[in-house]
């Protein structure tokens, strides 16, 4: 040593040994030791029990393993920071450094062109939701929204196949008419519910259990899970099921925020809202039979429609009315998924 004290070299030895030491791992050209480390809030809308509750506490686990620690999540859900709707405009504050579980259906509230998911019937089967996850389709709509809102999706988790669920009974597409039933605030799911000639009412998840027991609404467009984790089964007597529909919630941050870390940092959450998204999937396939066993247990019908393909010949238009306003780019990728 001379009198300025350590060589840059030995700083290096000694900062590697007890970097080591620590049991931890250092990068290529630099340690991971000099990264900076974040507190982050991940903020979502559903009860920690709820399937996204138990896909977000995995992405985090994973997501803390994957950095040694650095990267040090925090989750609140259960709409504990806001309602969807408040959520995303925290996100699109300019310096937000945070993350939120936000739905393609919020998403097109800002950007309508990201909402070619959303169009009933469009998914052939399972392989195709999951296929889509990881493909260049899901690549072209995240890319869409950080062009038009600066927001990065990590990954998609999809959802629960949507049903119709009513208190009415309802046998047939006509049985629909006149019904009043709850949609979120986007006009992908107005548009449905008017097709199929129900009156869509735009209602809060959180408002949502008052109002179906109150009569403010009929009925909702809503997946199996949340009838049981919200114990809307209470306040509804019917599922119809069509699974018309899939909706993806996805882990959501800020893209000058993401460009900002470490490139590992960058990978890190990438690579675990992908793998949560995998195991999400296959929970969801796993657990569909047993949901709907437990919502018979809870007093409510099971409705198989036989006029089936009316249900999907009413919703056609709305393929052509999003082509026309929104171009067709995106439609045409995730139909050729494989």
């Amino acid at each position: 040593m001379n009198g300025t004290g350590w060589s840059g070299a030995l700083r290096r030895m000694v900062g590697a040994a007890l970097f080591a030491a620590a049991g931890l791992t250092l990068a290529t050209g630099d340690t991971l030791a000099a990264d900076p480390s974040y507190r982050i809030k991940l903020a979502g809308i559903y009860p920690a029990d709820s399937q996204e509750g138990l896909t977000t506490k995995l992405f985090v686990d994973l997501v803390r393993k994957k950095t040694n620690g650095k990267i040090n999540i925090a989750i609140f859900p259960n709409a504990q920071l806001g309602d969807e709707q408040a959520l995303l405009q925290t996100a699109l504050t300019p310096g937000w450094r945070d993350m939120s579980t936000l739905s393609i259906t919020i998403f097109t509230t800002v950007e309508p062109k990201v909402g070619a998911t959303l169009l009933p019937f469009l998914f052939r089967d399972d392989k195709h939701v999951a296929a889509f996850m990881t493909s260049s389709a899901f690549d072209m709509q995240r890319d869409m929204l950080i062009k038009a809102r600066g927001l990065r999706m990590l990954g998609a988790w999809d959802y629960m196949p949507s049903n119709f669920y009513t208190n009415k009974p309802v046998a047939q597409l006509s049985d629909l008419k006149g019904l009043k039933l709850r949609v979120p605030p986007s006009p992908a799911y107005v548009k449905l519910v008017q097709a199929l000639g129900a009156n869509p009412t735009p209602i809060p998840l959180t408002e949502l259990y008052m109002s179906l027991q109150t009569g403010v609404v009929d009925g909702t467009n809503g997946i199996d899970d949340l009838m049981i984790s919200m114990k809307l089964s209470e306040v509804v007597k019917n599922v119809l099921d069509t699974h018309h529909q899939i909706n993806f919630g996805n882990p959501t941050i800020s893209e000058q925020f993401y460009q900002s870390m470490p490139p590992a940092y960058q990978k890190a959450l990438t690579e675990a809202a992908v793998e949560a998204g995998a195991w999400n999937h296959k929970h969801i396939r796993d657990s569909m039979a047993e949901l709907q066993t437990s919502l018979v247990k809870a007093g409510m019908k099971i409705v198989k429609l036989p006029d089936f393909p009316k249900w999907q010949e009413a919703s056609s238009p709305l393929y052509d009315d999003f082509a026309q306003k929104n171009g067709s780019e995106l439609l045409d990728a995730i139909k050729k998924v494989q």
